[in-house]
């Protein structure tokens, strides 16, 4: 999966913020490609991630990785 997103957060009291942009890439193995035999649905992920702000000034690269297990 490749993706680019635009996202926000702030809270009430304070105005809303320049969007900060995040593009990045994500490969994912479900059960049908692991070695293994669970009931329910397993899935493995990593990707990485460009995020990038102008105010306040934020540039950096991301690793990440999860496991999704749904009984």
């Amino acid at each position: 999966v490749v993706y680019g997103e635009r996202v926000r957060a702030w809270t009430t009291s304070t105005p809303r913020p320049d969007p900060v942009r995040v593009f990045g890439a994500e490969f994912r193995i479900d059960e049908r490609a692991l070695p293994i035999s669970v009931p329910g649905d397993l899935a493995f992920y990593v990707g990485v991630a460009k995020i990038r702000s102008d105010s306040p000034r934020f540039d950096s690269t991301r690793g990440y990785a999860g496991l999704l297990y749904r009984p």
